[in-house]
């Protein structure tokens, strides 16, 4: 799973073993059977997902029926609203189809930028 990640990390810098066993260390890639329902709308999250394989949708309930407001495919970043300003989502998280995601939150990203100083530089340059 961690091979997908160091992939697209590599396209921008190289990455020492030190740091790839940190990245392990760190546990923030995670696989979702398709159908999983990663947040919930009303829910308060701090997570970012940042989607390696697969697909995540997000959709809303009007009048007890799912309305998709969008999709995020590999290489793209889905930060939850709350994860701003700590209100409750206004919108579930699901997954469209087995996927593969990278989860962060600021207390792992502090944690990682300490030990990993490249990987903070790495970051402000993708964002």
């Amino acid at each position: 799973m961690e091979q997908v990640l160091f992939d697209f990390i590599e396209r921008y810098m190289e990455l020492s073993p030190d740091e790839k066993q940190l990245i392990r260390e760190l546990s923030i890639i995670k696989s979702y059977k398709k159908g999983t329902i990663l947040l919930k709308e009303g829910k308060v999250s701090h997570d970012s997902y940042f989607v390696l394989e697969g697909c995540l949708r997000t959709f809303c309930l009007k009048n007890n029926e799912e309305k998709t407001t969008e999709f995020y495919t590999e290489m793209e970043a889905l930060s939850a609203a709350s994860s701003l300003d700590g209100s409750p989502l206004k919108y579930s998280i699901s997954c469209v189809e087995d996927t593969l995601v990278c989860i962060s939150n600021p207390e792992l990203e502090q944690a990682a930028f300490t030990r990993f100083p490249r990987y903070e530089m790495m970051c402000r340059v993708l964002s």
